[in-house]
């Protein structure tokens, strides 16, 4: 994967425009020479996507803070409790019969 040029030809409101597209390294000179000044741009736009992904990841990771943090103050089951369980599933296991 890497940059690529695209030259594309025709007008808009028709649809017999010709495309062509090369590996950056493989593009002809003139359009390599064009793209250079276009790389400013490119990495300007990827910073910005860049920064807006963070930003998103960073909410996400507040989030699962704060369901990690939920989570972890439920107190765990006493004695009593733990045995009422197994009261249950053993009941379950023995069809509702003791």
């Amino acid at each position: 994967m890497g940059l690529a040029i695209r030259n594309v030809e025709g007008h808009e409101g028709f649809d017999d425009e010709k495309r062509d597209e090369w590996p950056f390294n493989e593009a002809p000179r003139a359009l390599r020479v064009k793209a250079v000044a276009k790389i400013p741009e490119l990495l300007e736009e990827l910073i910005k996507d860049g920064t807006e992904m963070i930003a998103k990841v960073n909410e996400q990771v507040q989030t699962v803070d704060f369901l990690a943090e939920a989570l972890n103050s439920i107190p765990e089951p006493g004695p009593v409790e733990r045995r009422q369980r197994e009261m249950k599933q053993e009941k379950l296991e023995n069809g509702g019969k003791r």
